[in-house]
């Protein structure tokens, strides 16, 4: 039986965030005294996955060096971007470290506490090509929203405004085909997973919105990074 496998997407600067975490990735951003992404791997750790494939860019041997002293009982490797390839190239490279078909993919500066298992057993009932887990919040507006049918399909996206009404957004946790991405991908090597594969892809192939309802933080801005501290003291997989 092959090994569940997931990756994370951690090449990102954290350039917003630098004002409250100086010049550390924004994944090695602390959060409740802790990295964020040690809650990512925890998260994984509890579904039981086996293989974790970390995509590094900016300060790549910090990262390592932080995961590596955790002693996970999780395979971790690492996918190096030598340049920036935006996440859709990161994406692609990552992929080429995993065995599997399905392979469930999360960005490195957002938690969405949901069930891997319903997530993933929605994604193959569906024969989804790719799908989101999405998170209804009040105030959509700097997220972009995403229209999806009553069965799941994905409809329409809708761009960031200053609208505070609520919405459906991306929580960033993704199910993906490897080779249907594979077979997909743009032929420049730097290309945007959201823009140049699911918003450019979705009218045409089985894209799925599954939407969770557990706890959601981006800490990509100051405001919600200061959250995510707070919100973290008492949070259950800490």
């Amino acid at each position: 039986m092959m090994k569940k496998e997931a990756i994370i997407l951690a090449g990102g600067i954290g350039s917003r965030l630098k004002e409250v975490t100086g010049e550390k990735p924004k994944c090695l951003a602390l959060v409740n005294e802790k990295p964020f992404i040690n809650y990512l791997i925890k998260f994984l750790e509890n579904f039981e996955y086996e293989k974790i494939i970390i995509s590094v860019g900016y300060q790549t041997e910090t990262i390592q060096s932080h995961i590596n002293s955790l002693n996970s009982k999780v395979e971790i490797v690492y996918s190096k971007e030598d340049s920036p390839l935006g996440t859709g190239g990161a994406l692609k490279k990552a992929l080429s470290l995993c065995s599997n078909e399905q392979v469930l993919v999360l960005n490195g500066d957002s938690f969405f506490e949901i069930d891997l298992n319903e997530f993933s057993f929605y994604h193959d009932y569906c024969g989804a090509d790719f799908t989101l887990a999405l998170k209804d919040v009040p105030e959509s507006g700097r997220y972009g929203t995403i229209e999806i049918s009553p069965e799941g399909n994905v409809l329409r996206f809708k761009e960031k405004n200053s609208s505070n009404e609520s919405g459906l957004i991306n929580a960033g946790i993704y199910l993906v085909r490897k080779n249907f991405y594979l077979e997909q991908c743009p032929k420049q090597e730097t290309f945007s997973l959201e823009k140049d594969i699911v918003e450019a892809l979705y009218s045409r192939f089985n894209f799925r919105g599954w939407m969770g309802r557990g706890y959601f933080i981006d800490i990509g801005i100051p405001e919600d990074y200061k959250k995510a501290n707070d919100d973290f003291k008492r949070f259950a997989n800490k």
